[in-house]
């Protein structure tokens, strides 16, 4: 995808829940988590591709929200992500990319010459 004639690089991993109406976080490997760590300081807007398909909604996990859970989770807060919750963003399943590149040039923590905040 180009996003006015600078590439735009993502990184994501897809992860689904069928039955139940939550996602826990320990279902991230910890290899899963570094990488899309390691894409965001290069910059690429790294993010997790939620789908609850008991509900047909599917949302795009930011990986700076998944970085705030995780590190809440791990000292001994919520272990789960529910569809909704605030800073999620839903999508339509095959439209995903156009709210990753709105999203990803909004809130960036990386500029780079070609990107302004």
């Amino acid at each position: 995808m180009i996003l006015s004639n600078n590439a735009l690089p993502v990184a994501f991993d897809a992860k689904e829940v069928s039955k139940e109406n939550r996602w826990p976080l320990a279902k991230l490997q910890k290899h899963q988590y570094e990488y899309l760590k390691d894409s965001t300081l290069t910059g690429a807007f790294a993010f997790l591709l939620l789908g609850f398909w008991r509900f047909n909604k599917f949302y795009i996990l930011p990986f700076h929200e998944l970085e705030k859970r995780r590190a809440a989770w791990k000292a001994g807060g919520r272990a789960s992500i529910r569809p909704g919750e605030p800073g999620l963003v839903e999508v339509e399943f095959m439209d995903y990319l156009r709210k990753v590149a709105k999203i990803w040039k909004t809130s960036s923590p990386i500029s780079t010459p070609e990107r302004k905040h």
